[in-house]
């Protein structure tokens, strides 16, 4: 059974449901993109280790005759912390050493910095948030201006921007803009882009590197909004288009 909660302020109009993210479930909300940052969790790194047996949960009171267990030399563990949501830490997930831990909220910093570079009016951009239970994984779609829509036919397509992350290292970090939607969450999208990044939480990942993507997609959009505009405005000729598809694309495809 679905249950659906609308909460307000803010311009938030919360509709969670039961649906799943890799078995772990899955919140779906649509905010304005101004009110995002305040409902993103916020996680930090741990060494990996083991609690004595009949050690106290507070290694700070930990006896001196109770021995310390070693850190593993190669991971780490990802930890929620505390929020108004959730108000126990809860472990999310086990890292490598070399792993770039990249904060929602990182992500979400670099496409606001992106947006008011091109002096695009952010706070109130209707943004569309996929979420797991605990904040392990994310993507959120934010929506453009109007004055970027792409019609087709009596309807249009939205310029978006998409955004995925993990802190767990279950997902790459994927940020896409362009005409374009999510069509699974492995973050694969489909569509016309018009700019994008992915790479996996290495080293090398750069997230500083965001808020320029966000600028050449959107001068890449100007443009391209423009075909689509002129493209929807050109008349076509049935007896053309139907010799097309009967002689051009059968002999091409069959």
């Amino acid at each position: 059974m679905n249950a659906t909660t609308t909460q307000t302020g803010f311009g938030i109009d919360s509709r969670a449901d039961a649906a799943t993210w890799e078995g772990e479930r899955l919140l779906t909300y649509t905010c304005c993109l101004g009110a995002l940052a305040a409902r993103l969790p916020r996680v930090e790194r741990r060494p990996f280790r083991l609690i004595p047996s009949g050690a106290p949960p507070d290694l700070g009171s930990r006896p001196t005759d109770v021995p310390v267990n070693a850190d593993n030399p190669h991971y780490d563990v990802v930890v929620r912390v505390p929020d108004d949501a959730m108000k126990t830490e809860v472990p999310l997930g086990i890292v490598s050493k070399r792993y770039r831990l990249v904060q929602h909220g990182e992500l979400l910093a670099g496409v606001i910095l992106g947006l008011k570079a091109a002096h695009v009016p952010w706070e109130p951009l209707e943004t569309d948030v996929r979420i797991t239970e605990f904040g392990s994984r994310l993507h959120f779609t934010v929506h453009l201006p109007e004055k970027f829509r792409a019609p087709i036919e009596d309807d249009g397509l939205d310029l978006t921007i998409e955004c995925l992350n993990s802190v767990d290292r279950s997902r790459a970090f994927r940020v896409g803009m362009g005409w374009i939607r999510l069509v699974c969450g492995n973050g694969l999208f489909v569509g016309r882009v018009t700019a994008t990044m992915r790479h996996p939480h290495v080293e090398t990942l750069r997230i500083e590197h965001v808020p320029g993507l966000v600028a050449r997609g959107f001068a890449a959009a100007e443009a391209g909004a423009g075909q689509w505009r002129a493209r929807a405005q050109t008349a076509v000729n049935m007896e053309v288009l139907e010799r097309w598809a009967d002689h051009g694309v059968t002999k091409r495809w069959g």
